[in-house]
């Protein structure tokens, strides 16, 4: 399977201000392929290749992560 270069992960967990960034960054050509993660766990699994990414290549970006700073991270996970 061709691994795809992630352009930017987006780590939002409110779904319309989600949809307002991906539809903002697609609308300008700045990102094509955006993954978008619920919260800070998703996330962790996302960059270090765990989990549900554990298939995806780490050299294949992400070459930007936008990130919720008020997004609450699962601490019991920890």
């Amino acid at each position: 399977m061709k691994q795809v270069v992630v352009d930017v992960v987006l780590a939002e967990d409110t779904p319309s201000d989600a949809e307002l960034s991906i539809r903002a960054l697609k609308k300008t050509q700045m990102a094509k392929n955006i993954i978008h993660v619920e919260d800070g766990l998703q996330a962790i699994n996302f960059l270090f290749s765990e989990g549900k990414y554990a298939d995806r290549d780490v050299r294949n970006g992400p070459r930007v992560i936008i990130l919720d700073l008020k997004m609450p991270f699962p601490a019991s996970k920890f």
